[in-house]
């Protein structure tokens, strides 16, 4: 049996974490930009910590200091602020996961998985320099050949549709060992009318301004708070600690992924994205204030860049002396400050709206 879908609406993107839902939109003819797919999923956050067992949810738990700069799943927020019906699941039963997605495409609906990247990449820097597979990537379903063992799917940094092997397609939706992905998919069903984009706009704003000053990411058995502005300042008071306090693998292996997310997040730690939002979502409601963000945020990713290439070429020359070095600190300082001055500019403009 075999089924292929028309979609014929792919666009080359920045993350997993947007452009498949972003795709997935405009197939039901509701089209968006990738930075307003983001922002309306209230995307933009901040998370520091090290991975052990004071993570609450095992699958967060890692070998390495971690630093991101988005949520974990921006695209369930998007679809709450718009109205749009998501069904989100995993399982342990790879069985019951493919019927359930392959009867999916059967009614010709896209399906956003979950997977190990590494297995369908010529490359992989993470499983080639340290031999850790990772889950957390996502990629939309559109067609499937039993007879031909075929799985056609999309990436979105690859501009034509993939076709893999249909048994490995299925290994690797439970294969990573970080972040693993238990077979999770998901997939949309959109209403005849999507909630007034001014209205849909000014409550993502709202949850995000909410999210990075009062995070709700602990660790357990502690009073720390490692996300949100909180974890900003947390990440402040290691980062320029980092070759003391951390073991040469854990130090090499968290600055190599926090290199490859800051080059799959669009630039900036994801906030060159959401500057782009902000500037879009101006359009809509003309507010000051959001184009005043927009501009601190492509501060932001111009800083937070600058500071992981110079991580990065510490780690490529065994050097790290630059951690200790005033420059790196004033980096850092201007980093928080900026940060905690757009969530100002952004709580300011959404106080006018309750």
């Amino acid at each position: 049996m075999s089924t292929l879908i028309d979609f014929d609406t792919h666009r080359l993107g920045l993350n997993c974490g947007s452009a498949p839902i972003r795709d997935m939109l405009e197939f039901y003819d509701y089209p968006f930009s990738e930075p307003m797919c983001f922002g309306l999923g209230s995307g933009l956050h901040f998370v520091y910590h090290h991975g052990g067992k004071e993570v609450v949810d095992r699958q967060y738990r890692a070998p390495l200091t971690v630093i991101t700069g988005r949520t974990e799943t921006p695209f369930v927020e998007l679809c709450s602020v718009l109205g749009i019906k998501i069904t989100f699941k995993r399982t342990h039963d790879r069985e019951f996961a493919w019927q359930t997605v392959k009867e999916l495409v059967d009614r010709h609906i896209p399906v956003a998985c979950d997977i190990d990247v590494s297995k369908i990449h010529d490359t992989n820097p993470i499983a080639e320099t340290f031999g850790l597979s990772m889950g957390g990537h996502k990629v939309i379903l559109i067609g499937y050949d039993e007879d031909k063992n075929t799985a056609t799917i999309i990436e979105n940094v690859i501009e034509e549709p993939v076709t893999i092997p249909l048994d490995v397609f299925q290994h690797i939706r439970s294969s990573a060992e970080l972040y693993p992905s238990e077979n999770e998919w998901f997939y949309i069903d959109p209403p005849r009318q999507i909630q007034h984009m001014k209205k849909a706009l000014k409550m993502a704003i709202i949850k995000n301004v909410q999210l990075m000053k009062y995070p709700a990411f602990s660790l357990y058995g502690t009073d720390v708070e490692c996300s949100g502005l909180s974890g900003i300042q947390l990440w402040r008071e290691e980062i320029t600690k980092w070759p003391e306090i951390l073991h040469p693998e854990r130090l090499e292996l968290s600055i190599f992924t926090v290199h490859i997310q800051n080059s799959i997040s669009g630039g900036g730690l994801f906030r060159k994205m959401y500057a782009r939002f902000l500037r879009e979502a101006d359009d809509y409601l003309h507010e000051e204030n959001l184009v005043r963000a927009s501009n601190m945020y492509r501060k932001l990713a111009k800083h937070w860049d600058e500071i992981i290439k110079t991580m990065l070429e510490a780690y490529k020359k065994k050097e790290y002396n630059v951690f200790f070095t005033e420059a790196f600190s004033h980096l850092a300082d201007e980093i928080v400050m900026k940060e905690k001055e757009a969530i100002r500019l952004l709580e300011e403009a959404s106080d006018k709206w309750l």
